[in-house]
């Protein structure tokens, strides 16, 4: 079995950016709630109902990922119940 091929520049840049983004979040709480909640508020506020429907569609979207007719296609058939049935 070939083991996937990894973007390690890709991988390296998610990486650095949670860390970047969980280290402050994790030091100084208070603060961070703060700049959380105003940016929160600076969205909602600037985008309101659209920001709704984005994150209504973004659901949707995702559950017909899950549910629809690629919920069993080759990127995830190790994790389909029929691969882990024994072979015989």
């Amino acid at each position: 079995m070939q083991q996937p091929k990894i973007d390690r520049v890709m991988f390296g840049l998610v990486v650095l950016v949670v860390i970047v983004t969980c280290i402050p979040l994790g030091l100084m709480p208070e603060r961070s709630a703060i700049v959380v909640s105003e940016l929160y508020d600076t969205i909602t506020n600037n985008f309101g109902v659209l920001y709704q429907w984005f994150a209504i569609g973004t659901i949707l979207f995702l559950a017909w990922l899950a549910f629809g007719r690629f919920a069993r296609s080759g990127w995830n058939q190790k994790w389909s119940r029929d691969s882990c049935r024994p072979s015989g």
